[in-house]
């Protein structure tokens, strides 16, 4: 059975919503409690510097992932107007 090439609009969607749902929680933080060791400390700082670099890493993924369905809609209307000929009739 044949299948065209073609662009899933759907799919496009599907996985666009899923990546919408991830989320980082906002305003948390680490804490080192009264711990002195200086590697501790060091440990909360780059933990909290790793929680502001992964909420806009996960932010820009959903922003290009919100294009995904537009493009889809795009590629899926122009793969309407081709034809497809593999060399047959």
């Amino acid at each position: 059975m044949e299948q065209p090439i073609a662009s899933n609009e759907a799919v496009a969607q599907s996985v666009a919503a899923s990546i919408s749902k991830v989320s980082i929680p906002k305003g948390k933080t680490t804490s080192l409690g009264t711990s002195t060791v200086t590697s501790m400390k060091t440990g909360v700082k780059v933990s909290n510097q790793l929680l502001s670099s992964l909420e806009k890493l996960v932010k820009g993924v959903q922003t290009q992932a919100n294009k995904f369905p537009k493009l889809a809609k795009v590629m899926a209307e122009r793969d309407r107007k081709q034809e497809f000929n593999a060399g047959g009739k």
